[in-house]
This record gives structure tokens, sequence and C-alpha cells, in this order.
């Protein structure tokens, strides 16, 4: 299948069952590097799908948000913690297990102590090996507590961005694959749909599931996307976290074809190296690792100063209590929280301009 370094969605309309409208949405290739750079910087959300080997482990920063899905193995949790240094998270506001197996929250206990974090969400299961003891002994020790995962449960809602639980169903018993977390992102116009290790038996009862953005199920495994749940979502990009020659032959010929056949771009972080998904509310860009396109910057050094710093480092600017980046007056990012300080203070505790408003 052929692959796209970036692409750029238009939403026609919203094909989630919001609007009524089943009319096609359609995909066409970013023409200038412009155009991209337009997207990322008015984003309002990104989701990073890290490269972790065989497992799964996805960052997204959801306007002032930020949330992790999975950590993949412990293995792999020094690099995970890196990667969000890198991006200048200090805190994690959501932190979802899909579910007990160690390819998905085998890293989760170090990073939960390497950040500060708001709420944990895991599925009510019963499990009990040393990888999912510990993790539930350190959310303790953090003084947290656990959200019961299913479904209905709103982790977020605010700012045109919505991340809902859509799976499992409360008392669900399947096996631990079936108990992962299912959760639908809405960001504008614009939705993603993250399934977990969820296979056929639960996208059969699933609702609301068109999106524009596919996690694809259990690592591109035959046993998840299933040609008439692929019919359902109609996902225009597909992300796959899988492992190089892996064990699991991940992915499976069965689900690239049933890709194919549904028109998705497929993306693959054991060929495509870290993959992000940005959008604006309304159009897609996607950026890889190994094609160049990102700078994959985990040594924790902070960014030379901004041209705004170097023109005016003692204006003053606003930063918030969770958030990352700095803002002038008046900006929608500073609804919940508003914290004055100036540009060259800003940049050196490591924020960066928020680009909406800053005009960087």
């Amino acid at each position: 299948m052929k692959k796209r370094m970036a692409v750029i969605l238009f939403a026609v309309c919203l094909a989630l069952g919001l609007t009524g409208c089943g009319q096609a949405v359609s995909v066409e290739p970013v023409q200038t590097a412009g155009q991209t750079a337009a997207i990322q910087g008015q984003a309002l959300a990104e989701v990073h799908f890290l490269d972790v080997g065989q497992g799964d482990s996805i960052f997204l920063r959801l306007g002032d948000k930020t949330m992790l899905i999975d950590a993949a193995e412990a293995d792999q949790a020094e690099k995970i913690i890196a990667y969000l240094q890198s991006q200048q998270v200090e805190k994690l506001d959501y932190v979802l297990g899909t579910h007990p197996h160690a390819d998905h929250i085998g890293g989760l206990a170090q990073v939960i102590r390497a950040f500060d974090v708001g709420q944990v969400y895991l599925p009510k299961v019963s499990h009990n090996t040393a990888t999912y003891r510990k993790l539930l002994e350190t959310i303790q020790q953090k003084g947290l507590k656990v959200h019961t995962a299913k479904a209905g449960v709103k982790v977020l809602e605010e700012n045109g961005i919505t991340a809902e639980i859509l799976s499992p169903p409360e008392n669900w018993e399947g096996d631990l694959n079936n108990q992962s977390i299912v959760m639908k992102l809405t960001a504008g116009e614009v939705s993603y749909l993250f399934t977990g290790d969820a296979e056929t038996e639960v996208e059969k009862m699933l609702t609301d599931v068109r999106a524009d953005v596919l996690k694809v199920g259990h690592h591109g495994s035959s046993t998840s996307s299933s040609a008439m749940f692929l019919q359902r979502v109609q996902p225009k990009i597909a992300v796959i976290s899988c492992g190089v020659n892996n064990d699991y032959g991940h992915p499976h010929k069965e689900t690239l074809s049933a890709l194919e056949k549904v028109g998705a771009t497929v993306y693959r972080t054991d060929e495509d190296g870290t993959v992000v998904v940005s959008t604006d509310g309304k159009a897609l860009s996607v950026r890889t690792e190994k094609k160049g396109e990102l700078p994959m910057d985990t040594t924790g050094e902070k960014p030379a100063p901004t041209q705004a710093a170097a023109n005016d480092p003692g204006r003053t600017v606003y930063i918030t209590k969770t958030g990352k980046r700095y803002h002038a007056d008046g900006c929608e990012g500073l609804k919940n929280s508003k914290i004055q300080t100036t540009i060259q203070q800003a940049e050196k505790d490591g924020y960066t301009p928020h680009k909406a408003c800053m005009g960087e």
C-alpha cells in the first residue's frame, strides 16, 4: 500500500453519526510544507504513536491537556520517558492502561513515577501478574485513585475536544484483550479511534465507531480489524504499532488487505518509526520519524530561544498550571488558569510559544 509522507484531510462532513450525512471525506496529499506547518502550528490535537517495538504507547497533546495511553514493555519505559521529556511534558493529566498485558502496561509504573499525574483509568479486571501488581502499587504510592474505565465514561470534554470510552461495558467478563479500553477522541470535526487489543467479538458490539484515524487493534492481528468493522469505521489513516520482524507476524496480511479495501493509508511503527497525526479540528497532517519529518530530540536539552524572545525578552506573557506553552493575554488557552511571566523566563523554564496567539 502506497504511503504518503504527509496527508491532509478535508472534512466534508462529520461521518460520526452526528450529522446524518454519509458523504465520503477525501484525502489529498499536502502540497506545501506551509500547509502542514499551519496545522501543526494551530493543532487542536496531536497524537504521537510511539515506536516501542512489539507494544503500544500513545501520547496525546489535547490543547493544554496531556494524555498517555499505555507504555509498552518495561524495557521501553526509559525511551518513553525521554520522549515525553523532549516534548516538554511535566504532567500527564490522564493516563490510560488499556488492559494488563505487559506489552501495554509494562512501562506504566516507571512513567507514573517520573511525572506528575492527574487521573489514571484502568478497566476493572482480575489479574495477578507481578507487572500488574507493581503498577497498582505505584498508583497507590503516588496517592492516586484508579478510575474504572467503562463504556460511557467521558475522560475529557472541553474546548472542542471529547475523549469517550466506548468499551469495555460494565461487568464485562471477556478475555483480557477484549477487556481493552476502546476510546474515541473527537477534536472539532476530526475523530480518532483507539482500540487497544480488542478483537472481533468486541468490534461487533461497538457503536459510533466512524473515525478518520484508526489505531489498528492488536498490532495488526487478524483477530481484530474485521472487514465489517473497517467498513463501519471507514478510516482514512490507520496506524499499526508493532515490532520489526516480530514473532507474531504482525501485521497479518489479512489485516493489511482489509485496510487497503477501505482505502486507508497505513503507517507502521516498524517501518515508519514514531508517527504523529495532528489536526486543527478540520484537517490532518502526518509526520513520521524515519522519513526525517520528526525532530527526535530525546536529549532533554532546551530549544534555542525563539525570535519572540530575541526581539522582546521582557514581554509579559502567561502560562498555565498544566500546559507547556506560553500565551498572549486574551488567548483561549488561558481559560482555566493564568500565571504571569516573561518570554525570557518562560523559555528558560522550558515553555514554548502557543503559535495561535503568539504568531510564532
